[in-house]
């Protein structure tokens, strides 16, 4: 092995959290160190699809990741049809993904309760499986 190359058990990858008061929230625990891998975070509270770039273009550059966790769209749900809020996330995804950063979307989880007026609880929670189901379908046709 050239003394240039750590062996792969040296090599630390950084995973982000970009996204609403969730990322923000576990952004509380970081930087987590897990064996080889370092966990940083950056939410918005209340933040919603159209933080991601914002949010990407502070942070990417001084991170570095190798793996990018977006948890976002909950807040959107209400405010935004379900197919813009989808298309906006996959676009986000896409836009940062490379052979250097691989991206996952979290899916969008189901609430007990809703502060929206806009919307009811049982809204959300079909608008929030419209959105799962529909960037499941979206990420298979494209990997």
């Amino acid at each position: 092995m050239s003394e240039n190359v750590a062996p792969s058990s040296q090599i630390k990858k950084n995973v982000l959290l970009v996204g609403h008061s969730f990322a923000r929230r576990a952004g509380r625990l970081c930087p987590f160190k897990l064996g080889s891998v370092i966990i940083n975070a950056s939410g918005v509270s209340g933040g919603g699809v159209k933080n991601l770039s914002h949010t990407w273009d502070e942070v990417s550059e001084e991170m570095k990741p190798d793996i990018v966790f977006i948890q976002s769209g909950e807040n959107d749900i209400g405010s935004m049809p379900w197919k813009d809020v989808a298309d906006t996330l996959f676009r986000f995804a896409e836009a940062i993904s490379s052979d250097k950063v691989k991206v996952v979307i979290g899916s969008k989880f189901k609430r007990y309760k809703f502060r929206n007026p806009k919307m009811n609880l049982a809204r959300y929670n079909m608008c929030r499986k419209q959105i799962n189901t529909y960037l499941k379908v979206k990420c298979r046709e494209t990997n």
